[in-house]
């Protein structure tokens, strides 16, 4: 068996969708994989589509209680995965033979997308897609299907498809998954795309509707941090950033804004802050100093947790690692240990000079300290006690020896 399960949404109202909903189980059965069905409630009969199948351990079914969007059946069907990788398809589309086993030849960690051939209302032996490139994605909806091979860390990285998108959501989806993961294009139609006339697409393609679902999602998507190697930026491919992503938590825990009470542990995706490197929290619009794909403590409201996807913002929560836990029982110690030294040292100083405001560069970091205007030799001798008694960092005592030196 693969390491790769399949992902079905599913919704039939007639004989009709019932009947293109088993072939495409069946398609995908015959990938040697886990296949997982998620039925968005509607008037499917699981028993009866396991027992078609001879109720084989590699095709679970689930039902939702609600109809809720095929978004929240992906994102569903995702979360029951016991495999590594995950390849969604369509309940009405099909996959060729063999189809699994070329995607997995060329996985690397990039996410692979087939090209497809259509059928039903047209007939089209071979529909080519485009290359993969970040401007495409952040230009261009629907430049690949939603049969996208990737990992399931990298859907728990985005925060899954959008469940409050009722159009679009694949598009929509696919293109933050590779403006962060990049992506890769296998120009050989492995999926058969079934075009009708019950598509939510085609009802809705060629109203204004439409036009102004695709304009906000890609005004949304250029928002996004890009730039893979391949394009001359700094986005690093999914091998590096998964592969470093332990690493990561570690060595930047000691920067994360704010404290850990209250606050949840998350990962920075992209947005806004790519020219400043801040970003606005989406409900408590606290500008948090971010840099792309790091960790950092965030108010509960203003991320998205991987467990109920639905990005409404571009923060995704995730499971405290036990090296963090470890770093941060470090840090702690060192803070109290730090502020008790402090506390002793810089209070008979201030006793001594009470007509001098001292300013707390304790809190402060190197570069706020530079920008302390020295207004005395006492206060730069002063202030060089501080630092050297506490945090004792080589920046702000240079800062302050080079002023002491020139007023000597």
């Amino acid at each position: 068996m693969k390491d790769v399960t399949i992902v079905i949404p599913s919704y039939v109202t007639d004989e009709q969708s019932t009947t293109w909903l088993y072939e495409c189980v069946a398609s995908a059965l015959r990938q040697d994989c886990q296949v997982v069905v998620y039925d968005d409630c509607s008037k499917l009969d699981v028993d009866q589509l396991k027992s078609n199948f001879g109720n084989v351990e590699n095709l679970r079914v689930f039902k939702c209680t609600a109809h809720k969007g095929v978004s929240y059946a992906r994102n569903r069907a995702v979360e029951q995965a016991k495999t590594s990788l995950i390849l969604p398809l369509d309940c009405d589309d099909l996959l060729v033979d063999g189809a699994v086993d070329k995607l997995l030849q060329l996985w690397q960690g990039v996410p692979v997308y087939p090209d497809l051939s259509k059928f039903g209302l047209q007939e089209v032996p071979h529909y080519r897609l485009l290359d993969f490139s970040c401007k495409i994605m952040q230009e261009k909806l629907g430049a690949s299907s939603v049969t996208v091979l990737h990992a399931v860390e990298q859907w728990k990285s985005v925060g899954g498809w959008d469940e409050h998108l009722d159009l679009y959501e694949d598009a929509e989806y696919n293109s933050r998954l590779m403006l962060m993961y990049c992506g890769m294009n296998l120009h050989e139609p492995l999926l058969r795309y079934r075009q009708h006339e019950s598509q939510r697409t085609r009802k809705i393609q060629d109203t204004n509707i439409s036009v102004a679902i695709s304009r906000d999602i890609l005004s949304g998507l250029r928002r996004l941090q890009v730039g893979c190697p391949a394009c001359g930026g700094k986005r690093r491919s999914s091998v590096e950033a998964m592969a470093t992503r332990q690493t990561v938590a570690v060595t930047n825990v000691n920067n994360l804004p704010g404290t850990q009470d209250g606050r949840i542990l998350a990962l920075y995706i992209g947005g806004k802050g790519q020219a400043a490197h801040y970003y606005k929290g989406v409900n408590t619009h606290f500008a948090y100093k971010v840099i792309y794909n790091n960790y950092y403590y965030v108010d509960p409201s203003d991320a998205t947790s991987p467990a109920t996807p639905g990005r409404r913002s571009l923060f995704v929560t995730v499971d405290k690692p036990v090296e963090i836990a470890k770093v941060e029982e470090q840090k702690l110690e060192e803070v109290v240990t730090r502020t008790a030294v402090q506390t002793v040292v810089r209070t008979p100083v201030e006793e001594k000079i009470p007509e001098e405001s001292l300013p707390d560069i304790y809190n402060m970091n190197v570069g706020d300290v530079r920008e302390i205007i020295l207004t005395s030799l006492t206060q730069a001798k002063k202030l060089l006690e501080i630092e050297k008694a506490g945090r004792n960092r080589s920046g702000v005592i240079y800062f302050f020896e080079k002023f002491i030196k020139s007023e000597v």
